[in-house]
């Protein structure tokens, strides 16, 4: 039975963070852009033929996961990002402007199905999640080193509330 994983990504000028939840059996796959071979390992779990659920990824996520594979290092990942958020650029124009790679996997973006033009919060107060988190530092901040597990927490809480937006 294919599997189905939930995922979200953190990106700051100084860290990449993936993570994702395989539902049928709840672990956690956490990869941080400075650990060795990260973009080997995140793009084997793309290449893994589960089909992966976001919110919000086509636009955003998957151009800069595109990225962080081709080999940008996570400062140029925020200037994409950054320029994805701002300009409202299509995913389309995102990988031609910075010639980043088509990675083909079977995805579902909540956004696009989801019966209301609201964020990913307001779903998460509307199904009365546990924790609203908004993100912890500016987003334009420099991450220090004690501060990785707070951003792991606001992103593994983001999984939260997508799994059960899927779900419902």
């Amino acid at each position: 039975m294919p599997k189905t994983i939930v995922f979200d990504i953190e990106v700051f000028a100084n860290v990449f963070l993936f993570c994702g939840r395989v539902l049928e059996n709840r672990n956690l796959i956490v990869i941080w852009g400075h650990e060795p071979n990260a973009r080997e390992r995140l793009l084997e779990v793309f290449q893994s033929g589960c089909t992966f659920v976001s919110f919000n990824g086509i636009k955003f996520d998957d151009p800069v996961i595109s990225a962080f594979i081709a080999g940008y290092d996570q400062e140029t990942c925020k200037r994409i990002a950054n320029t994805i958020i701002e300009h409202q650029m299509q995913p389309w124009e995102a990988k031609r402007r910075f010639k980043l790679p088509e990675i083909q996997y079977d995805h579902i973006d909540l956004i696009e199905v989801a019966p209301s033009f609201v964020g990913l919060k307001a779903y998460g107060a509307r199904m009365h999640m546990r924790w609203l988190k908004e993100l912890p530092f500016h987003h334009d901040a420099i991450i220090e080193p004690d501060q990785l597990e707070a951003v792991e927490a606001y992103c593994v809480n983001d999984l939260d509330t997508t799994e059960e937006l899927y779900k419902r």
